[in-house]
This record gives structure tokens, sequence and C-alpha cells, in this order.
């Protein structure tokens, strides 16, 4: 996977791991966005907003969230 992060602006771009979307995402999807955070995690990235190349911009925040329900959920 290919993610660019531009640090002075805080952004994180990504191709196929994480799009954030207004509707709900599905189950399969879930793994990859967890990888996502293991790794902007992993390498102490100050992400506010990720954009997805495959739709959307959200924030670190909304993968925060949908990570913490997915842990929740198990």
């Amino acid at each position: 996977m290919l993610i660019a992060y531009l640090p002075g602006e805080k952004i994180l771009v990504n191709a196929d791991l994480w799009s954030p979307r207004p509707q709900p995402r599905a189950a399969r999807l879930i793994p990859r966005a967890i990888a996502l955070y293991e790794i902007v995690s992993n390498l102490n990235l100050e992400v506010e907003e990720i954009v997805g190349l495959h739709g959307g911009v959200g924030s670190m925040s909304d993968l925060e969230l949908l990570v913490s329900q997915s842990a929740a959920s198990e």
C-alpha cells in the first residue's frame, strides 16, 4: 500500500487502506482501517485529516472511532 504524509499540513493520503465515507463501512474493510491506524501510530505521525483516493476526506478522530468501535464489538 502507498501512503503519502504531508507533515506541515498534517494530512495523510492513502489509496486502499481507508476511504472516509458517510455510509457505513463493510466489515471486510475494517482490517485495512486498523492497519492504517497502526501505521500512523507506529510512525508517530501527527495526522489531522485523512484523504482517501477512492472517496472522501475524514479526520484522524473518525479513524480512531472506527477502530475503537471495531475493538469493542469483538
